[in-house]
């Protein structure tokens, strides 16, 4: 049963485009839904005179999001942007709050020093025991990947 006072905000789409072996891949990049819904994602492309529109649609069920990105092309090759990792995170007691949705890339992966992993754009994670942990996060992209690390102390 759904809490008649809660409300539903809207998902996010972001697109990340990567070339490789002059082919263009579309990523549905780091959309999420900040209530943690579940994504339904559609794309299309325009091909154009020296350019490829793509457009990337999120729905959560309720609402959506839609975002376009032009693509130049020049002399028949397709240029690709490289991945960016920027986060901001919060701790609050054994709870860490990591957020990248200022990272571009095709996706992500947070690892945070105790085994556990995420690839949630923003999540939570609880932390079983005190101590210092380094937090890893790396977004993904042709041709490489950014990787970031930072050290957070657990009470």
């Amino acid at each position: 049963m759904t809490d008649s006072n809660s409300s539903n905000n809207p998902p996010v789409a972001d697109i990340f485009y990567d070339v490789s072996d002059g082919h263009v891949s579309i990523a549905n990049g780091l959309s999420y839904d900040p209530d943690g819904d579940t994504l339904t994602k559609e794309s299309s492309h325009t091909l154009g005179d020296g350019y490829r529109l793509e457009v990337l649609t999120v729905f959560d069920g309720e609402l959506g999001d839609t975002t376009s990105a032009y693509i130049a092309t020049g002399c028949g090759y397709y240029y690709h942007e490289a991945p960016t990792a920027d986060y901001s995170y919060s701790l609050t007691g054994r709870t860490l709050t990591v957020d990248a949705r200022n990272s571009r890339g095709a996706y992500l992966l947070w690892e945070f020093g105790d085994g556990s992993q995420s690839s949630d754009v923003v999540t939570h994670h609880s932390f079983a025991e005190p101590g210092t942990y380094e937090v890893t996060l790396a977004v993904y992209g042709y041709p490489n990947r950014k990787v970031e690390y930072f050290n957070v102390t657990v009470p």
